[in-house]
């Protein structure tokens, strides 16, 4: 009989400063609007990420599998007590108060239940103190395969995962509408190896591949469409584009289909460099994350053509950014970060991350510092995120970097306006570019973009007064005019559209007016893994013997 299996995430709340975690403490479910769309208005995007391990684990281990995600103690409680053979519970370092508590409850609540925990929280030292059963440190799968004494080289399978992305004012007014996105895990780790990178070190510095080939890729984004309908792909993989003969291959699947999917990735200066970019722009290249790091990037990842050029290259042709850099670095001062930040505005990226220079468990940057005593050991474990101060910095005194960070995202707010307005922008440039090409797959992509602002641009027509200034005000103004003379106007469907977006963001800028800012908490999401249920099982490649499996949600 197979064996029955709990897997879990940490437990809610996340917004409540108490002694398991501190406020805003949904950063880590928030990808938007607590990390790369930090803005004060009303325009910042909000997603809210699955559990991306539990469903993969879940999906290639041979048992009756349950995942919970952000329950409540008491839901977590009951759930302990129906009796299981094995809980897997995944976190991260600032969680590790509440993992030790759901540990605790889980001795007293199912004693007879074998206890592992996974995820980047086991990157800590000393776990071997807590009383669990197993810890599984870098890939899950295989771990938990040999866990249970299955084959860990058993074929892969990927579960259909999806988010949706929205207006953070769509959560409290859900008319607004979102947009459904596929997530796609092509490996794990990243073999560049800089010496700051966390995930490069729990990995082994070592890359772990789960598809296996271009083709396999592609025909997994056929399957998502087929299953739910999605066209629009985030591909988790550190470096995407340095698997040259891996891309090649999906690249020439997309030319011999009529079917063009959009798809993001994250990728190096020094991997972009080495391709012809309308080659990407054809097989359906949206997105790009990249790590701009610093005006004088210290890492190798960072060589190849100078950055403007790449990134003006990119915004020409329709492809929304990430420009992620990292603050306190040894030649930081306060004024030189303000020359970051310029610099990163220039970019125009879509979207931008500022972090913390993290000295993470296992790097090669934290054991120079440690011998240098420039390590803060008193810093609390809930503050273990994306602007923890850690290091000892001669430029800054205690508390002043992470401030210089949030003003850093309110300074690029002012200076290039929300979000989705820059998206808007980009979005606008692809199709001035693309839409007279003789090729056909550059012209569809121009009609993609098409699309794209035809659906966005109602956002702003009765929003002008939240916009962060006079300056960005002017700018779309002439921005709707001219998309007016190229697309026309607003028909009346859409007029009124715009109207009720109008009247949604003045009815939350008085509500915030009295009440404050809302706090996001997610709800209990709960999924049963079946297999007995043929015409809903999920088709997989390689297929899995015995294990065609579907999630199916439950409440």
């Amino acid at each position: 009989m197979s064996p029955k299996v709990l897997l879990t995430s940490v437990f809610r709340p996340f917004s409540t400063n108490n002694k398991y975690n501190l406020e805003e403490g949904d950063k880590f479910l928030d990808f938007f609007s607590k990390r790369l769309s930090v803005e004060s208005g009303l325009f910042p995007l909000h997603d809210n990420h699955p559990t991306v391990p539990l469903y993969l684990i879940a999906a290639n281990i041979d048992a009756q599998v349950t995942i919970l995600e952000t329950p409540t103690l008491d839901e977590y409680k009951a759930e302990l007590q129906k009796g299981y053979d094995v809980l897997g519970i995944t976190f991260y370092t600032f969680q590790l108060p509440k993992i030790m508590h759901m540990i605790a409850m889980a001795r007293k609540f199912a004693p007879r239940t074998r206890v592992v925990i996974g995820g980047f929280g086991t990157a800590l030292s000393n776990l071997e103190d807590l009383d669990v059963d197993g810890i599984s440190k870098g890939e899950g799968v295989r771990f938990m395969r040999s866990f249970l004494n299955q084959d860990t080289e058993a074929p892969l399978v990927h579960p259909v995962l999806t988010f949706d992305i929205r207006l953070r004012l769509a959560v409290q007014y859900p008319e607004l509408g979102d947009h459904k996105c596929g997530i796609i895990v092509n490996g794990f780790g990243c073999p560049h190896g800089c010496d700051f990178c966390t995930t490069s070190a729990y990995y082994g510095r070592k890359h772990i591949p789960f598809i296996k080939s271009g083709a396999q890729l592609y025909a997994l984004m056929q399957h998502y469409e087929k299953a739910q309908g999605v066209r629009d792909f985030l591909i988790y993989e550190e470096d995407f584009l340095i698997y040259n003969k891996f891309v090649k291959e999906f690249i020439k699947c997309t030319k011999a289909s009529d079917n063009n999917y959009s798809w993001g990735c994250f990728a190096t200066v020094k991997a972009l460099s080495k391709y012809d970019l309308t080659e990407l722009v054809k097989s359906g290249l949206s997105h790009v994350w990249v790590g701009v790091e610093s005006v004088k990037s210290p890492f190798a990842k960072s060589h190849g053509k100078p950055i403007a050029e790449i990134m003006d290259e990119l915004n020409a042709h329709g492809i929304t950014t990430t420009g992620s850099i990292i603050a306190g670095l040894d030649h930081h001062t306060a004024k030189i970060m303000y020359e970051e930040y310029d610099h990163l505005a220039s970019l125009h990226p879509s979207t931008v991350q500022i972090s913390s220079l993290i000295a993470g468990p296992g790097t090669a940057l934290r054991k120079h510092l440690k011998e240098e005593n420039r390590l803060i050991e008193t810093v609390d474990i809930k503050e273990s995120t994306l602007y923890s101060e850690t290091i000892r910095h001669p430029a800054f005194d205690p508390g002043e970097l992470k401030q210089t960070i949030f003003k850093g995202y309110e300074y690029i707010y002012q200076k290039i306006g929300p979000t989705l307005l820059r998206m808007l922008e980009t979005w606008f440039s692809g199709y001035q570019t693309l839409h007279s090409s003789p090729d056909p797959l550059l012209n569809l992509r121009s009609q993609i973009l098409k699309k794209r602002i035809l659906s966005v641009r109602p956002i702003f027509y009765y929003t002008l007064d939240q916009l962060p200034n006079a300056n960005i005000r002017g700018q779309t103004q002439a921005l709707l005019k001219e998309l007016e003379g190229i697309f026309g106007g607003l028909d009346d469907p859409t007029t009124k559209k715009a109207e009720m977006i109008g009247r949604c963001f003045a009815a939350e800028h008085e509500r915030r007016m009295v009440e404050g800012l809302h706090i996001y908490e997610p709800d209990t999401r709960s999924y049963y893994l079946l297999s007995d249920i043929p015409d809903k099982r999920t088709p997989v490649f390689p297929s899995k013997p015995g294990n065609n499996a579907v999630l199916v949600h439950a409440l």
